[in-house]
């Protein structure tokens, strides 16, 4: 089995450093990331400047390549540059940080795991509470059972996942307790962060996106819910954001565009442009 190890955190980062201790036991091991922190970047691919790489060494022996790019990025240089094989599964962490709720869609951790369910390969994205340097190792071993079972167990085509750990349950498990795993779904409320105001030495003014926590619980049972709770959090994911419910009623709408609508008369204190920046 090909394992591609990637993450947003770079490729130096200590979570991913104890993944690949474990997952080195599963399959055959590819490192591939970011030279430089990444956090926050969400689905953002290169394609208006070339995607610079490098060896990266670590006491002396090859690490992995290390990519000026997003995390997308590294998933698609291992697919289609690389490596000479293709990832049957790719995994994506250990993050910093819990990628739960709505976050999902601004991780660079989770849409590392999302291009690689584009190409074919089973996924995984793989975050902790917060940075805990004692903690990174066991998270690691606590993901990599996870991984090997989901792997065994799954049925059909190539799958999605996001896994999430609470800080606490990790040191219990340290203790000797065995974790409780919940399957639950994504929360869809916006996630607890905010802009705090501050002003450079300058006296130019900024905004600073803070993380708040998560949360209070929803009415309904989500992966925010259950790890407040402290259970580790396996979450299936669909990249097909369709409403299909709601496309069937609007197929009943009847739009349509008539060629006898004139154009609409411009602003008269507005200038248009007629030109346009043509890429290079």
């Amino acid at each position: 089995m090909k394992i591609l190890l990637t993450n947003d955190d770079g490729i130096l980062a200590p979570g991913l450093a104890a993944m690949a201790k474990e997952l080195a036991a599963l399959g055959d091991l590819a490192i591939i990331a970011p030279l430089m922190e990444q956090s926050g970047v969400g689905h953002a691919i290169t394609f208006l400047a070339p995607i610079k790489y490098r060896e990266v060494s670590v006491n002396g022996q090859f690490w992995g390549w290390g990519i000026e790019g997003s995390p997308a990025d590294c998933v698609r240089m291992g697919f289609e540059a690389l490596l000479d094989e293709r990832p049957d599964v790719v995994v994506s962490g250990i993050n910093s940080g819990f990628n739960a709720g709505v976050n999902v869609h601004y991780s660079g951790t989770c849409s590392a795991a999302i291009e690689g369910r584009f190409f074919g390969a089973t996924s995984f994205a793989v975050s902790i509470q917060k940075d805990a340097p004692d903690l990174y190792a066991a998270a690691a071993r606590i993901a990599a059972q996870i991984i090997r079972q989901t792997l065994e167990r799954q049925t059909g085509s190539p799958r999605l996942y996001n896994l999430n750990m609470p800080n606490r349950t990790i040191q219990a498990y340290l203790d000797g307790v065995e974790p409780e795993i919940a399957f639950a779904p994504m929360d869809n409320r916006l996630y607890g962060e905010k802009l705090i105001r501050g002003e450079s030495p300058f006296g130019l003014p900024y905004y600073w996106c803070a993380a708040n926590g998560l949360h209070d619980p929803p009415e309904f049972r989500s992966d925010i819910t259950e790890l407040k709770e402290g259970k580790i959090v396996l979450t299936p994911l669909d990249y097909n954001m369709t409403d299909r419910g709601y496309m069937d009623s609007m197929a009943q709408w009847g739009l349509k565009v008539s060629t006898d609508v004139p154009p609409a008369e411009p602003d008269p204190e507005k200038e248009y442009p007629d030109v346009y920046l043509k890429r290079m």
